[in-house]
C-alpha cells in the first residue's frame, strides 16, 4: 500500500505469517492509553524493495520507519449485532479497516435495534460466529494467517488452525480415503474425493454417476441442529414457521420471516417424539445462532413452555442417497423400509448396526435418500457398517461439490445463494411454504402484502455455453461461482447477477442461478462475465433433472 502526502510517501505492508505478533498481554490486561511499539522494518524489507523496483526514484531515500496496532478478528469480518445470552447488548468490534465502515455499519445496527430485526443479509458479520467452538489456539493462529494474507486474498479453504474440535465422527476415515476438507464455521466439511491424480472435474464426474446410478454416503454433520421440545414446541413453531411444523413422524420445509416479510431461514424440521413432542430444526452453521436466537426471543415474547438448545456438537448426521440406498438401509435393519413401510418425507426410530438412529426418507438432491440422525459418538460404527454392507451396491463417498449439482439440476434454491434475508419468498419462488390461511405466524401482515405485488428481478436457471465440456472445463475457477454479471448478448447493461453455479454433468456444461431484469424474455441469448470472457447463456424453462420421489421442496436445506 502506497500513499501520496506534500513532500513524502507512506508505505504499508503486511507481514509473513511468521512475523505477525499477537499482543495476548493486552488481551487479557487491556489496551495502553498510548502504546509504545518497536518498528522492525526487516519484517517489511521484501516488499520495500518490490516498491523500489517500482519507483526507483526512492532508493537510498531516507525512510521514518513507525509500527501500529490493529484489531481484527479471523476473517477480518467485524463482530456486529446482539450477544447471544447477554439481554440487551449489542457489539461492534473488530474492524480491522478503522472507520470505513462506521457509517455504514452504525445505521445497520440501529435500525436492527430498532425494527427487531437485521435490515440487510450480513451474516460474515454475526457477532456469535465463533462462539461454542473457536479456541485461542484457533484465534491466534488464524487471525496471523489472514493478517498476513490481506492484499493477497484467496478463498480456498486454509490450513491455519485447523482442525477445530468441530469435526465428525468420520473424520479420520474420510480423510483417509482422499476426502478435500472445506471449512465452515469451524467445521471440517467434505468437499470431494478424489481419486489418485484424477483432479475435481473427474472426481465430481465419478461420484456424481455412482450417486445417480447406485449410492453415495455424505456426512452431513456439520448442519446446525437445534432442539425444540415441550408442551408448547408445536405451537411456538405455529407461530414462528409462514407453515405448519410436521406430525408425528414426518420432516418438512419450513421458513422463518421476520416480521417485514422477508426470508430470516429455511429450515427443515423433523418431528419424532410423540411424548415430548420433540422437533429437530436443521439450519446451516453460518446462521445456526441467530436461527436459535429468533426462536428464543420468540418464545419469551410469547411465553410458551418450551425448551431450546443447539444440540449440533453431539447429534451427527450420515445421508444414503441414491437408487439403491433403500436396499443398503434394508440390510442393516429388521424395521420396514418398503416405500409403504417408510414413504417419502417420513421419520422412523430404528437400529442400523445396533446404533439408535432417527432415520428420515428425505434428501435435498431430489434422489431417494434418507439422513440418519445419531449421537455423535457411534458415527464411526455406523458409517463402517454402511460402507460394508454397501459395498455390493457400488456404494462410495461423495461431497458437498456432486450435492451442489444435484441440487441445482433439480432447480432447488440455497441459502445463502439463492435465498437470502435479502429477499422474500413470492419472489424466489417459495410462496407455496406460505400459509396465508393459517391464524397468525410472525411476518403474516407483510406476507399477505407481498403476495400481491409485481416484482421487477426474477430467479431463473441459465446454461452456459452449449460446446462446454468435461473436457474443456478443466478446474473449479472456469465455472461461474457467484456474484458474476449477466448481459444481453451484444449489450454493456447489467441486467443480472449469478447467486450460484456449478458444472452439471448431466449437461456437460455449467449450469447457474441468476437474478435477472423481469423484462428479460426466456427466448433471449445472454451473456455472462467469467474473467476477461463473456459465455453465451440460455435461460432454461425447467430443471435439468426431475425429482425422483415425490414431494421434493424447490429449497435445498
Amino acid at each position: 500500500m502506497v500513499s501520496f502526502f506534500s513532500n513524502s510517501l507512506l508505505f504499508g505492508a503486511f507481514e509473513k505469517e511468521k512475523d505477525v505478533v499477537i499482543r495476548q498481554d493486552w488481551s487479557l490486561k487491556g489496551m495502553p492509553e498510548r502504546p509504545t511499539l518497536e518498528p522492525h522494518f526487516e519484517r517489511v524489507e521484501e516488499p520495500y524493495q518490490k516498491v523500489c523496483d517500482l519507483l526507483p526514484c526512492l532508493k537510498g531515500a531516507p525512510v521514518d520507519p513507525k509500527a501500529v496496532a490493529f484489531t481484527m478478528t479471523p476473517d477480518c469480518f467485524p463482530l456486529v449485532g446482539p450477544i447471544e445470552g447477554v439481554p440487551r447488548f449489542w457489539l461492534q468490534a473488530g474492524y480491522f479497516d478503522g472507520v470505513t465502515t462506521a457509517g455504514g455499519i452504525g445505521k445497520y445496527v440501529a435500525d436492527w435495534i430498532i425494527d427487531g430485526e437485521p435490515p440487510h443479509e450480513l451474516f460474515d458479520t454475526d457477532a456469535n460466529r465463533y462462539a461454542r467452538w473457536a479456541d485461542k489456539k484457533f484465534l491466534i493462529a488464524r487471525t496471523k494467517e489472514s493478517y498476513s494474507m490481506f492484499y493477497n486474498w484467496a478463498y480456498e479453504d486454509r490450513p491455519a488452525g485447523r482442525p477445530t474440535g468441530r469435526v465428525s465422527g468420520v473424520y479420520g476415515s474420510l480423510v483417509r480415503d482422499g476426502a478435500h476438507m472445506a471449512f465452515r464455521t469451524g467445521w471440517e466439511v467434505p468437499a470431494s474425493f478424489s481419486l489418485g491424480d484424477e483432479g475435481y472435474m473427474r472426481a465430481l464426474m465419478r461420484e456424481y454417476q455412482m450417486v445417480t446410478n447406485k449410492c453415495g454416503i455424505v456426512d452431513l454433520s456439520w448442519k446446525g441442529k437445534i432442539e425444540v421440545r415441550g408442551p408448547e414446541a408445536s405451537a411456538l413453531l405455529s407461530y414462528v414457521f409462514s407453515n405448519e411444523p410436521p406430525p408425528i413422524r414426518h420432516i418438512n420445509t419450513a421458513l422463518m420471516l421476520t416480521r417485514s416479510g422477508r426470508i430470516l431461514a429455511p429450515l427443515k424440521v423433523l418431528h419424532h417424539d410423540q411424548n415430548r413432542s420433540e422437533f429437530i430444526l436443521l439450519s446451516d452453521p453460518e446462521r445456526e445462532i441467530r436461527d436459535y436466537g429468533w426462536i428464543k426471543s420468540a418464545a419469551k415474547e410469547m411465553n410458551f413452555k418450551v425448551e431450546i438448545s443447539p444440540v449440533s456438537e453431539y447429534l451427527a448426521s450420515l445421508a444414503l442417497i441414491g437408487p439403491n440406498s433403500r436396499s443398503v438401509l434394508a440390510e442393516l435393519t429388521k424395521t420396514d423400509v418398503s416405500d409403504k413401510g417408510f414413504p417419502r418425507g417420513s421419520t422412523k426410530l430404528m437400529r442400523l448396526a445396533n446404533v439408535p438412529v432417527i432415520a428420515a426418507q428425505s434428501s435435498a438432491t431430489g434422489e431417494l435418500g434418507y439422513e440418519l440422525f445419531h449421537n455423535r459418538a457411534d458415527s464411526l460404527k455406523l458409517y463402517q457398517a454402511i460402507m460394508r454392507e454397501g459395498a455390493a451396491y457400488g456404494i462410495a463417498n461423495f461431497g458437498l461439490a456432486t450435492l451442489n449439482a444435484l441440487r441445482m439440476e433439480q432447480g432447488f434454491k440455497l441459502w445463502g445463494r439463492e435465498i437470502t434475508l435479502d429477499t422474500n419468498p413470492y419472489e424466489v419462488g417459495l410462496g407455496n411454504l406460505v400459509d396465508l390461511n393459517k391464524k397468525d405466524f410472525i411476518g403474516k401482515t407483510s406476507a399477505i402484502e407481498l403476495s400481491k405485488k409485481k416484482y421487477d428481478r426474477r430467479q431463473v436457471l441459465l446454461q452456459l455455453d452449449a460446446t462446454a465440456s468435461a473436457e474443456r472445463i478443466c478446474d473449479v475457477r472456469q465455472v461461474p461461482q457467484g456474484m458474476e454479471v449477466v448481459r444481453r448478448e451484444g449489450k454493456e447493461e447489467r441486467i443480472g447477477q449469478i447467486t450460484s453455479g456449478c458444472f452439471s454433468v448431466k449437461l456437460q456444461r455449467p449450469l447457474c442461478f441468476a437474478w435477472i431484469s423481469n423484462d428479460v424474455k426466456d427466448s433471449e441469448t445472454l451473456v455472462v462475465d467469467l474473467g476477461n470472457q463473456r459465455i453465451p447463456a440460455q435461460i432454461l424453462d425447467k430443471p435439468p433433472a426431475q425429482p425422483k420421489v415425490e414431494g421434493a421442496t424447490s429449497a435445498s436445506i
